[in-house]
């Protein structure tokens, strides 16, 4: 464990990008007055629009049109259009029916497209050869956007000569529906598509994933409280229990995505020499804050040098000279991965011995010393009392628990360990900002 949230800035070497390099952000649902100029500001270079859903079937198209909500608020960046595309075997005399298709309600947007992104979750054969024809009927570039696998097997097979390539290989793959890759399998995946040749750039994949999403205008970081936290190979899954506003038992699968998994996988993806790479892209909904996972207002901070592990503050009330009522607070849009004992804050002690701990967001409580690492005690020979946290949310205070002592402490201090989504545990001191 490194001291300290000191780990916060390493952020700076990716959040940066180098230079000639590209961010492309994809954009989702309603786009907001301010969002595209917010999203220069932190150096996005271009956007995304996705406008459809295409099924291609050696010659059949089939094309569903579903144009963003407020293409008025997109102006102030470079725009490139984006078709999600599944089916079979493509033929490349299919490109002149897409188009037919696609061009006008491309151009019934009004908006100066630079290109367009043919994206898919499961690569067919016959796409590449179908995006350069596409390319020639369009006059503009056309880029194929799959599974970094699916690009490496492909382009071994058949050229990709005058096609970008989109290689969909990190952050929350499962989110949108792809094969998760181990950060590992996607950095080896990509330098050998690197070596193939092809010019393209690495899809990272920031959105999130809650099943069943909670109800709009609720705080979920505050409803997850009175959760029970279980983990499983599919996500975070938390269960409600009596006293939230869900009924007993339901069961709530949250597959999250952090700014610690962000700076992890740009990582990989910036730092090696890659002769071929274009740039990035960032997939996937950033939902306004309150929200599980990245949020708009967490990717504005990363971006902007901040981030990425929240940086928590306690607030002490002493309801009586013996018995303390804490409670903490992270003023950061980031929050710490869900754990069943990965996320701790410790209150050391002096003068006196615990009577009593009444648990409250706290999951679970320890006793025991710091000789220097923590080793359990009895209560009354302990001089630190450990309080497990199923996580640290961002901008939502949670009361943890209230300590009571024989008799008034000399002093207190409090230290906090988090969990984070790349799985790093960091730890460092909570200020206190004690109640009146």
């Amino acid at each position: 464990m490194g001291h300290a949230w000191l780990l916060a800035l390493a952020v700076t070497a990716v959040a940066r990008e180098p230079a000639g390099l590209e961010h492309r952000l994809w954009l989702w649902g309603k786009v907001q007055p301010t969002q595209v100029e917010q999203a220069r500001r932190v150096g996005v270079d271009a956007l995304v629009v996705p406008v459809g859903e295409a099924e291609l079937r050696g010659r059949q198209v089939t094309f569903k049109v579903q144009p963003p909500e407020d293409a008025g608020s997109l102006q102030g960046l470079p725009l490139w259009a984006a078709v999600w595309v599944s089916g079979g075997e493509v033929k490349g005399q299919a490109a002149e029916s897409f188009w037919n298709q696609l061009g006008p309600a491309v151009r019934g947007l009004g908006l100066p497209f630079k290109g367009l992104v043919l994206a898919t979750r499961a690569l067919p054969s016959g796409l590449l050869p179908f995006a350069r024809e596409l390319s020639r009927l369009a006059h503009m570039p056309v880029e194929v956007g799959a599974p970094v696998s699916d690009l490496v097997r492909q382009v071994r097979q058949e050229s990709a000569e005058g096609v970008s390539l989109v290689a969909f290989a990190f952050g929350n793959l499962s989110a949108l529906g792809f094969s998760q890759l181990t950060p590992q399998d996607a950095f080896d995946l990509l330098g050998a598509l690197d070596e193939l040749g092809p010019l393209y750039r690495g899809a990272v994949v920031v959105g999130s994933r809650v099943d069943p999403a909670f109800a709009d205008g609720q705080n979920p970081w505050a409803l997850v409280q009175g959760m029970e936290y279980q983990p499983s190979a599919e996500g975070d899954v938390l269960v409600a229990r009596a006293g939230t506003s869900l009924p007993v038992g339901t069961k709530v699968t949250v597959q999250a995505f952090d700014a610690a998994r962000l700076q992890r996988d740009l990582g990989l993806l910036l730092r090696p020499v890659r002769q071929r790479l274009l740039g990035w892209d960032s997939v996937g909904e950033l939902p306004p804050a309150p929200a599980l996972g990245l949020t708009w207002e967490a990717f504005l901070a990363f971006f902007s040098g901040e981030g990425p592990a929240p940086r928590p503050l306690a607030r002490t009330q002493w309801i009586s000279p013996t018995t303390v009522k804490l409670t903490l607070e992270n003023p950061t849009p980031f929050a710490s991965a869900f754990a069943s004992t990965g996320n701790f804050l410790d209150l050391s002690f002096s003068g006196t011995e615990v009577k009593d701990v009444t648990l409250l967001a706290a999951s679970g409580a320890d006793f025991g010393k710091l000789e220097p690492g923590f080793v359990r005690a009895p209560r009354g020979a302990a001089s630190v009392v450990r309080l497990y946290l199923k996580v640290i949310p961002p901008q939502t205070p949670i009361d943890v628990a209230t300590v009571s002592f024989l008799s008034q402490p000399k002093g207190v201090q409090l230290m906090c360990t988090l969990r984070l989504g790349d799985g790093r545990q960091v730890t460092g001191p909570v200020t206190i900002v004690p109640l009146k």
